[in-house]
């Protein structure tokens, strides 16, 4: 899955997805972006993790988004 049709599904999945901002699609496998202050990264097999810093971490932000996109 290129980084393009995962940026598709998260925009067909998130709630307002006007809100995402600052796209970083530079990344094999995965892409990074912020939504409603959240920065989000989410890999082509939709594992969602919150991104925190240099920190990757399984938020419930995190665990809930991914779980709609696994839907």
């Amino acid at each position: 899955m290129t980084n393009i049709q995962i940026l598709e599904k998260v925009i067909k999945t998130i709630p307002y997805p006007d809100q995402i901002e600052n796209i970083d699609l530079n990344n094999q496998g995965s892409i990074r972006f912020d939504w409603r202050g959240i920065r989000f990264r989410v890999s082509d097999s939709f594992m969602v993790e919150e991104v925190n810093g240099g920190m990757l971490s399984g938020s419930v932000s995190a665990i809930l988004f991914q779980h709609l996109l696994r839907d």
